[in-house]
């Protein structure tokens, strides 16, 4: 009916029922990013990944954050605006 092969079908069925094997590095990058107050982003929580003895890629920090919706808090500049009104 859904037009799969048969085999497709349950290599997915049974994907989507296996454990998340990052669930312990998705917790750690929480954990660091919420212990900060949302301030740490992906080049700052690696070091402290690196230091609770994690062996994690740069990339994968980072990839992991966006899949989680962390994204730091930063303060931008106010953008240049010359325009005088009356």
């Amino acid at each position: 009916m859904a037009g799969l092969a048969r085999s497709t079908f349950f290599y997915h069925q049974t994907r989507l029922q296996a454990p998340d094997p990052q669930e312990a590095i998705k917790t750690a990058v929480t954990e660091i990013f919420q212990k900060n107050h949302g301030r740490y982003g992906h080049r700052r929580i690696l070091p402290e990944m690196h230091k609770q003895g994690w062996t994690v890629a740069k990339k994968t920090v980072l990839k992991l954050m966006r899949s989680l919706r962390l994204v730091c808090k930063v303060r931008r500049k106010k953008r240049y605006n010359s325009y005088q009104s009356e």
